[in-house]
């Protein structure tokens, strides 16, 4: 975090991935994005649920300076964020000496206003539940039991209600996804030994695979990605896989390449640069497919998981069967007048979230 003062305004420049606030801090700045993306999340029953990602030119953090409550939010930087902060002190200031007080009064009430309507906005304004409960079943199957053949294992019932608390969605309705995917080539339900009902994925990586193939449908459904994008992250995808295999070629167990070695060879042998593929390593990564480390004799090193790309490549073959069961899914789910809500919802509104 860097801090830079230009004519009495308070620049804050934030690195990626570096928190801005935390959920539940008390709240004494409000931002506004000058360039960078910000994303919100919030915590609830132990499990960091990802609510919205905040573009250039968004205000947020400013009801907290209004009604004292604390953050509802974590709003951390995605990429290197650059923020113009106001202050507490500064804000009230301007708040008392330039605005009428029956101003600050209806200003005050319509941030409690807001925070109510806030609490009930539909489902469908943060997305379709059918892919909002495969993305949180993906989630708590890391979490789960596994088995000496990979496979992973998660209570039902408690894996339902707890969907169900977080999506405020009918237990019913969430049952219903977890019963189309037990009966397909993904997953399967058993009973244990104490007649309590199990959820098991049969590949923890195939099911993940499947999570992000139902984010991207989703981002295009929803006009947030185009379909020529994905396109170019596959054939990126698959030249890296390519390369890797010329470099390293594909046998079993871990690989130690290093970070050096990789940059000459494809820029040596392909002419191209490791940049090219900073965003396929990045997903390699989040999947723990590659693992960076730093050693003193060596540099940067990257320990790639064989058996794990392996099956990450192959995975792409089972895209015609995501398809199909996200249809069986998105039909038993995403019905209209399906979305009714049995609680409030989480706190957003039309893009800018008020944290």
């Amino acid at each position: 975090m860097t801090f830079t003062n230009r004519r009495n305004q308070t620049i804050i420049t934030f690195r990626p991935d570096e928190v801005i606030f935390h959920e539940g801090a008390r709240g004494d700045k409000m931002f506004i994005i000058r360039s960078g993306e910000v994303a919100l999340s919030k915590t609830i029953d132990d499990l960091e649920v990802p609510l919205q990602n905040l573009p250039a030119g968004t205000v947020f953090g400013e009801m907290a300076l209004v009604d004292n409550q604390p953050r509802s939010a974590t709003a951390r930087a995605v990429t290197e964020v650059t923020c113009l902060v106001i202050s507490k002190m500064i804000f009230r200031h301007k708040l008392t000496t330039e605005v009428p007080q029956w101003m600050q009064s209806f200003y005050g009430m319509m941030v409690v206003r807001l925070r109510m309507f806030m609490l009930q906005s539909q489902a469908d304004r943060v997305g379709l539940p059918g892919h909002q409960i495969i993305e949180l079943l993906a989630m708590l199957l890391r979490r789960g039991v596994t088995d000496d053949q990979g496979q992973v294992s998660i209570p039902w019932d408690q894996t339902t209600q707890k969907i169900a608390y977080i999506l405020r969605l009918p237990e019913k309705q969430v049952s219903q996804v977890l019963e189309v995917l037990s009966k397909s080539e993904l997953a399967e339900f058993v009973f244990n030994q104490n007649r309590q009902k199990l959820f098991i994925a049969g590949s923890l990586e195939t099911f993940q695979q499947f999570a992000d193939f139902s984010q991207e449908i989703f981002l295009v459904e929803r006009r947030r990605k185009q379909p020529q994008d994905i396109r170019k992250t596959k054939e990126l995808e698959g030249e890296f896989q390519h390369k890797l295999h010329e470099i390293i070629g594909v046998d079993a167990g871990t690989h130690e390449l290093e970070v050096k070695t990789l940059t000459t060879r494809l820029k040596e042998g392909h002419g191209q640069s490791l940049e090219r593929y900073a965003s396929v390593i990045h997903n390699l990564m989040n999947l723990n497919i590659i693992v960076k480390e730093n050693k003193e004799l060596q540099g940067l090193i990257y320990n790639i998981n064989l058996d794990l790309y392996k099956s990450y490549v192959s995975s792409f073959d089972l895209y015609p069967l995501f398809k199909k069961l996200l249809e069986r899914i998105s039909a038993s789910t995403d019905r209209p007048g399906s979305l009714m809500l049995e609680t409030p919802r989480l706190p957003f509104d039309n893009g800018v979230f008020n944290a």
